[in-house]
């Protein structure tokens, strides 16, 4: 369903929805008495949402469905195999008794999770009869398309018109809460038992009437020929011989493709032991091929973790080597650093022996220089001068200035 506020209404025809729209799921189980079993209800995502209210409270989409109803969590929200067993479980507990009076009919249309192998073996098990009914006729087949559906859809298009033309709910979203409650409602008003035997009477399943569906109904396009002259062929025939044989089953008959699903498109008697034991068989060979396919996989991830560990392995080797290269220049490197400081040391050493040489140099040149000096010393003029000096400057100071003045008396 989807709503338009702008409009004013829902809208189900001429919409394009988008991948990332909310879908919900509802699958519906009906007896001919008019009883309505328990109901398959698949919500979005693989959890159970909730919302806290201002009063604290905590809500959930289920609060807004009624009691009974089997939900389930599932994205995108659609009815797959695990759902189809849990309602084929359901289905049987709530017919317990009604089973131990003789065996009970299921009818399905031909989704595949409807009849996948488990769900008709569970039921087969079980003593119910499982029948598929032909492909494009679940709109004048199936009671629930033709007197439940329906009445439901319009239900809920008045609802949603209701909601979206009250000025109190213009700030408000239609949620997945709001659908639930919408859904639950419709579901409610148009699941009547008068309107459950309709169904049944109407297509003509009970009371049986074969004969309340015109051949034109469900017309077979003819053979067109070009010559105008050629026989006429019933499209009729080939389909009556290969489906409604004589034996046991309504449709004895029905093939199983090579991917293990049910053709039904002339309807199916599934539970029929020649059409499980085909089915059974496609089932095996499907399951071996997944195994196969499996199988092979799995040696693809061998392979492909045994050459990436050949890789790495590589990887170490070359490092390794490239550690041994690094490990040999290293001590090439450290052997040169060796002799260049034994260099150092040895250009040390015989800078400090020059050192030590030059300083001695130096000390003999002293020595001889002060041995010159002493022998220039100990002559008579040298001896006579250092006692001239050692006289004068043992004159009073007077007489010295004395003879200063008599000198430069005489000199003027």
């Amino acid at each position: 369903m989807i709503v338009c506020k702008d409009i004013g209404r829902s809208l189900t025809r001429g919409v394009i929805v988008g991948a990332d729209a909310e879908h919900i799921t509802l699958g519906a189980a009906i007896s001919a008495n008019g009883h309505a079993y328990s109901p398959n209800f698949a919500l979005p995502t693989a959890q159970a949402r909730n919302r806290v209210l201002s009063d604290g409270r905590t809500e959930t989409p289920d609060d807004f469905l009624s009691r009974g109803l089997l939900i389930f969590y599932r994205t995108p929200a659609g009815v797959e195999l695990e759902i189809m067993l849990n309602w084929a479980r359901s289905y049987l507990k709530e017919t317990e008794e009604l089973r131990r009076n003789g065996k009970t009919m299921v009818i399905f249309d031909g989704y595949a999770s409807h009849l996948s192998l488990r769900v008709p073996n569970l039921l087969r098990d079980a003593g119910v009869i499982v029948y598929a009914l032909p492909s494009h006729s679940s709109h004048s087949k199936q009671p629930l398309y033709v007197t439940v559906f329906g009445p439901m859809k319009e239900r809920a298009k008045q609802i949603v018109s209701t909601y979206i033309n009250n000025p109190l709910n213009d700030a408000s979203k239609f949620t997945v809460y709001t659908a639930c409650k919408v859904f639950c409602t419709a579901y409610n008003l148009a699941m009547t038992p008068s309107n459950i035997k309709a169904g049944f009477q109407k297509t003509g399943i009970y009371p049986l009437k074969p004969g309340v569906l015109a051949d034109k109904t469900f017309g077979i396009s003819a053979v067109q020929h070009s010559d105008p002259a050629a026989p006429f062929a019933d499209p009729w025939v080939n389909v009556h011989t290969r489906f409604f044989k004589d034996g046991e089953s309504l449709a004895n008959s029905a093939p199983v493709a090579r991917t293990g699903s049910l053709d039904t498109t002339a309807g199916a008697h599934v539970t029929n032991a020649s059409v499980l034991a085909v089915f059974q068989q496609r089932h095996e060979e499907k399951r071996k091929k997944e195994e196969a396919s499996a199988t092979a996989a799995l040696e693809r991830v061998r392979k492909r973790i045994e050459q990436e560990d050949n890789r790495f392995m590589a990887t170490i080797v070359a490092a390794e080597r490239a550690g041994d290269r690094a490990v040999g220049d290293a001590e090439r490197a450290m052997l040169a650093a060796d002799r260049a400081e034994a260099r150092e040391a040895s250009a040390a050493a015989a800078a400090a022996t020059a050192t030590a040489k030059a300083a001695a140099v130096s000390e003999r040149a002293r020595l001889r220089a002060e041995q010159r000096r002493t022998r220039v010393g100990e002559t008579p003029a040298y001896r006579d001068r250092r006692r001239l000096e050692q006289k004068r400057a043992a004159r009073p100071l007077a007489v010295r200035r004395q003879i200063t003045r008599d000198r430069s008396s005489s000199w003027l």
